[in-house]
């Protein structure tokens, strides 16, 4: 397995009070532990979406798709990216850096 790095020991521990204001907001949600839950859901959510497509799709195989579940990729796409975008501005720079912890 690959050790992660020491939060304490590297450069990356960022302070909030440092930041401007939309990076510190994003900085303390991507850190909040209700964000890691609402992510999880929106996994378990699409995840669902998905196994019930694809159930539905295998049953009939002619038909075409559902328009729903059109509906929910889009969404689950925006909430992914969205999510990404959230992460990469609380982060700045160390988002793409082998030593963030996170």
């Amino acid at each position: 397995p690959i050790a992660l790095a020491d939060a304490a020991n590297t450069s990356y521990n960022l302070d909030p009070d440092q930041l401007g204001p939309c990076r510190r907001k994003a900085l303390l949600a991507v850190r909040h532990s209700y964000f890691e839950v609402l992510v999880m859901m929106t996994l378990l959510a699409s995840s669902a979406t998905l196994g019930i497509e694809t159930h539905l799709n295998m049953q009939d195989i002619e038909s075409d798709p559902h328009v729903i579940f059109r509906i929910f990729d889009i969404f689950w796409c925006a909430a992914f990216l969205l999510e990404l975008f959230v992460r990469m501005l609380a982060d700045g720079r160390h988002f793409l850096n082998s030593r963030n912890p996170e």
